[in-house]
């Protein structure tokens, strides 16, 4: 979240719910949008990670961003990483895109492992995904109540940590575990893990004196988001 996608924090969009909502609905607005959802099911985890979408995602021209449906969205991030993957060649996909040219239905370039089938796609939509791992050796460089501040980063690439929250100050209340480090992830590397905290911030600290006393916001946040703040340590 280092682009357009990072939101949080912004004014001046309107209100969420859209005009005229009474709660029926449907879920997609058209069948395309139906079997984009399908496309992501079936494609991420074996060819990308949800990190490598979002950063996808964030690939977007800010303009068409905020112009584009969700779903509009998701197509953008999915065609650009079936592309960048060979999943498919940009011949085929341009010939989906134009049937009215009638040009013959072309071959997706071969693929080291297979789709999956609906059993196992349901199976792994059961089960879930985790990159975490479980590593005795390896201490987290902090604990529960210590007092942490975040770093100023501006990545030109993928981040779990908002900008609203970049150079504030927070408090620790549970450390989750080793996990995969989002930042790089994003970019292809699955081995990079580092522990990931629960942080939690006051509103005030976050959108300064005109923001609700006592209410709080928590934040799962990585180790090199952070450094100890020069405070010192929660009461």
């Amino acid at each position: 979240m280092n682009s357009v996608h990072d939101c949080g924090g912004m004014d001046g969009f309107g209100p969420v719910v859209p005009p005229g909502y009474d709660g029926t609905e449907p879920v997609f607005k058209s069948d395309w949008e139906r079997r984009m959802l399908a496309v992501f099911m079936a494609t991420i985890g074996p060819f990308y990670s949800d990190d490598e979408f979002r950063q996808s995602r964030e690939c977007l021209e800010p303009a068409k961003y905020l112009t584009r449906s969700y779903y509009e969205q998701w197509w953008f991030a999915v065609t650009r990483l079936m592309l960048e993957k060979a999943l498919v060649a940009p011949q085929a996909l341009a010939a989906r895109l134009t049937p009215v040219q009638q040009e013959p239905a072309l071959e997706p370039a071969p693929l080291d492992t297979p789709p999956l089938d609906a059993a196992q796609l349901l199976a792994a939509l059961r089960e879930g995904a985790t990159t975490r791992i479980d590593d005795a050796t390896r201490a987290p460089a902090f604990a529960v109540g210590q007092r942490v501040l975040t770093r100023n980063l501006n990545p030109p690439t993928h981040t779990r940590l908002p900008r609203y929250c970049r150079g504030k100050k927070g408090e620790v209340v549970k450390v989750h575990g080793l996990f995969a480090l989002p930042d790089v992830r994003a970019l292809g590397d699955e081995d990079t893990r580092q522990w990931c905290y629960a942080v939690r911030f006051t509103l005030r600290e976050l959108w300064g004196e005109d923001a609700a006393a006592g209410d709080s916001l928590t934040i799962d946040l990585w180790d090199s988001y952070l450094v100890p703040d020069p405070a010192g340590d929660a009461a």
